[in-house]
C-alpha cells in the first residue's frame, strides 16, 4: 500500500521509503520539541508555527539529533530513578539531557527561517 501525502493525494505522488523515513523522523522531532515546551515561543493557537514546520523540513539532521530528542522525551515519561541513572550515564559520556544540543540547533533553524 502506497502513502499519498495531503494535497498531493490523488495526484500520483508516492514518497519513497527514504522520503517517508525523513518525514517521520522530522515529525517525531518536531512533536518531541513541542511536547517538551522548547517551541513555546514559536507556537500559535497551541500548534507549532509555520517557521517551526519549515525549520523541521529544512534543517540538516543527523542520527544523533533525532536520538537525543527521543531520549530526552523518553526520560520525561520515566521514573525518577531511571531518569537519574540514565542522566548520570549521559553526563559521563559528555551529553547533558537537561540541555540537549538539538534544542539550540532547532531554535537556530527557526530563527533562520524567520529571516527568510
Amino acid at each position: 500500500m502506497a502513502l499519498q501525502w495531503g494535497s498531493d493525494a490523488g495526484h500520483g505522488f508516492f514518497p519513497t521509503d527514504f522520503e517517508h523515513m525523513q518525514y517521520s523522523t522530522r515529525l517525531s522531532l518536531l512533536t518531541t520539541l513541542f511536547r517538551r515546551g522548547v517551541l513555546r515561543d514559536f507556537e500559535s493557537n497551541g500548534e507549532p508555527s509555520e517557521a517551526a514546520f519549515r525549520a523541521a523540513a529544512n534543517m540538516p539532521l543527523n542520527k544523533n539529533d533525532h536520538d537525543e530528542a527521543l531520549l530526552v522525551s523518553a526520560l520525561m515519561d520515566s521514573s525518577p530513578d531511571i531518569t537519574a541513572a540514565i542522566g548520570a550515564k549521559c553526563l559521563a559520556e559528555g551529553h547533558d539531557p537537561e540541555h540537549p544540543q538539538i534544542d539550540k540547533k532547532f531554535l537556530s533553524a527557526i530563527l533562520q527561517e524567520l529571516k527568510k
